[in-house]
């Protein structure tokens, strides 16, 4: 049940900060840490928006290309 549940999720393009750490299996600290830092960011603030003062929401495709951008900072610095 729980598989079928996480399809469905999949199909989705937002998602909120507790589901993208529940998908990549991140702390909730370290997510929080990655949406101010895509927020400063010009080429990924597009990616993070609040609907409202409590919500905010997140398009998977942005979050997957800011973990690739600070990958390849990551491996710039090696």
């Amino acid at each position: 049940l729980y598989f079928f549940f996480f399809l469905w999720k999949m199909e989705r393009d937002t998602f909120d900060k507790w589901e993208i750490a529940e998908v990549f299996g991140f702390g909730i600290k370290v997510v929080d840490r990655d949406l101010t830092e895509m927020r400063k960011h010009d080429e990924f603030s597009n990616y993070v928006y609040n609907p409202s003062k409590k919500r905010v929401c997140i398009e998977l495709v942005g979050y997957k290309k800011f973990l690739r951008y600070k990958d390849s900072l990551r491996k710039k610095k090696l």
